[in-house]
């Protein structure tokens, strides 16, 4: 549909240019990279269009790892994410025809531990463990993306390290320290 200005009774109106998108679906499975196993609850996120994105959308995989979402023409960038896992993040170009697409995502990292009070040994529950990489360090503090994990009643924690090949030196570091 194209512009028109329509002239009715002395006032002017404006019919907008609407642009139809075509759609076409994108579907396929979200697997382990090491063993190929689906992965229930992955979440993917579809944006076309940025900044502000034009299009966006969520789903998010079955108990066999399946997905589908219908989407616009064009570039749509799909991000995926699931519990465990390192993020995903591709640029497809989907036409009008479905468009069958499989990701394999990694297995992030984690750390696990037990915080001990230095003069006793004893367990300390509930205090704040966070990682802490070398680019942490050398600015002197946490960051807002430095992971964190409280430690449980018998003082262990465990930390998931959402990008685990990034991280090339580490110091953990625990906070509010109880004094026993």
């Amino acid at each position: 549909m194209t512009a028109q200005s329509l002239a009715l009774r002395g006032m002017a109106l404006c019919l907008l240019n609407l642009q139809l998108l075509h759609a076409a679906q994108i579907s396929g499975h979200v697997l382990d990279a090491g063993d190929s196993q689906p992965i229930v609850g992955a979440i993917l996120d579809f944006q076309q269009g940025f900044p502000p994105p034009g299009f966006v959308a969520t789903t998010t995989t079955d108990s066999s790892g399946y997905y589908q979402e219908e989407v616009p023409a064009g570039d749509v960038t799909v991000t995926v994410n699931a519990t465990g896992y390192a993020m995903y993040a591709q640029t497809l170009t989907v036409g009008s025809a479905p468009l069958p697409v499989d990701f394999a995502l990694t297995r992030a990292g984690s750390i696990s531990g037990t915080v001990r009070a230095a003069a006793s040994s004893l367990t300390l529950s509930g205090e704040r463990v966070v990682l802490l990489s070398a680019n942490n360090l050398d600015q002197g503090s946490e960051t807002v993306t430095s992971p964190t994990a409280a430690s449980r009643s018998a003082g262990c924690f465990l930390i998931d390290i959402p990008y685990a090949s990034s991280i090339r030196s580490m110091c953990i570091a625990t906070f509010a320290m109880t004094l026993i």
